[in-house]
């Protein structure tokens, strides 16, 4: 080959070859740019789609994404990232248990640049920096700020807004849902809303500011965030308690509740009547939409069984039955996985396609049952009925202060 040779000269089967052979974050970033010809290559989505399906065959993501067209280059590097750190995380992830609450931590958050809110029914809401926080510490190791009594009832779901708003959602047994803006380091008590009735979870559609929530009394409620005094609007299409909701994204005027009846019910936002409703031989305890323009809704069950379904068609298009031994607590899913918990003591990572096939399971201990969880990434945060907030992240090297998280 001599010294004129260059790597661009391959053909491109054999450049594809060698891609595969090379961490998917290196090749979307550097080998990008070496020159036109493999940064052509490295965009051509169908390079990144044929990956993706060598490693996991399975139909992926399990539903039609809407538009814009769906990024295949940091999905694949996302997914390859997520499944080999989770899969190795005894060595790479460390455990850190931290004391914030008096009573069960029913909800938690993760957010940007390292921050975690977590609510409880000890009435308050606690700010954690993920990073800082540190074993045995009482609520010194990262606790940034904290709100006691901050609402009169049990806080019982946490939601975020990561759009241009930035706002956080708390709501509680007392009727009310605060408002908070979100900064890098705080969260500030912009507004709050009574909605007269016990709320149990709540959602935000971003694009139109419109808050979602479930009600002990059957209902779901909506109210406009950007507004400076909103006005609660109820409908009740459930027979017993709403337990979760979920708001389509982008321009769908679409949302669905799921309440302890036993039921899924599509409603239109703007006729405020159910288009479709699902029936489940177990009730649905929690649910979450998969992001990214994806409208799979993943829902867990009271007898721990985990079910997709298509939230365009309103169809079950897979189910996952005894994934736990026990009812599923929480989930919380990303292009790269999905996670649940469980009243089994158990945090188990499964692939977000068609599969669920196991990434891995996390055994809690000590904590009691594990009520909440929220991911990225690179963390990981378990809330638990016996006060304590248990974190996987990333290993940290003591003495370079290097964090030790690895692409494969």
């Amino acid at each position: 080959m001599g010294a004129d040779f260059n790597l661009a000269d391959l053909p491109p089967e054999i450049l594809i070859h060698i891609c595969h052979f090379l961490d998917a974050a290196f090749v979307r970033t550097v080998l990008s740019r070496v020159n036109r010809r493999l940064a052509q290559l490295v965009c051509d989505p169908i390079i990144w789609k044929l990956r993706i399906s060598a490693r996991w065959p399975s139909r992926y993501p399990p539903v039609t994404p809407d538009e814009p067209p769906w990024d295949w280059a940091r999905a694949c590097a996302s997914r390859e990232k997520f499944s080999n750190n989770w899969i190795k995380h005894e060595t790479l992830k460390e455990k850190v248990k931290v004391r914030g609450h008096y009573s069960s931590v029913d909800t938690v958050l993760l957010l940007e640049h390292g921050l975690l809110v977590s609510g409880s029914r000890d009435r308050s809401l606690a700010l954690w920096n993920v990073n800082q926080m540190e074993e045995d510490s009482g609520m010194k190791g990262g606790l940034i700020q904290k709100w006691a009594d901050v609402h009169k009832g049990w806080v019982w779901s946490l939601s975020h807004d990561a759009g241009y708003s930035k706002t956080v959602i708390s709501c509680g047994w007392d009727n009310t849902a605060h408002l908070w803006k979100l900064t890098n380091t705080e969260m500030i008590l912009e507004n709050s809303v009574n909605c007269t009735t016990a709320l149990l979870c709540s959602d935000i559609h971003s694009e139109s500011g419109t808050v979602v929530v479930g009600t002990f009394d059957k209902k779901v409620k909506m109210f406009d965030m950007r507004s400076a005094k909103p006005t609660v609007m109820a409908v009740k299409h459930h027979k017993m308690p709403v337990l979760a909701v979920a708001a389509l994204p982008n321009s769908s005027f679409h949302m669905i509740s799921a309440s302890e009846d036993g039921t899924l019910a599509m409603m239109d936002r703007r006729t405020r009547k159910v288009i479709k409703r699902l029936h489940f031989d177990s009730f649905p305890m929690c649910m979450k939409l998969m992001d990214e323009g994806v409208n799979c809704l993943v829902v867990g069950d009271k007898s721990g069984g985990l079910h997709l379904i298509d939230a365009n068609k309103m169809e079950e298009i897979k189910v996952l039955k005894n994934l736990h031994s026990n009812k599923i607590t929480d989930i919380d899913v990303s292009m790269s996985g999905i996670v649940t918990t469980s009243s089994d003591k158990t945090v188990k990572i499964l692939q977000p396609d068609m599969s669920l096939n196991p990434i891995a399971t996390l055994q809690v201990e000590d904590i009691g049952d594990v009520v909440s969880v929220s991911m990225d990434n690179d963390c990981l945060a378990a809330g638990s009925s016996s006060e304590l907030i248990q974190v996987w992240r990333p290993k940290i090297d003591r003495n370079s202060n290097e964090i030790q998280e690895q692409s494969n």
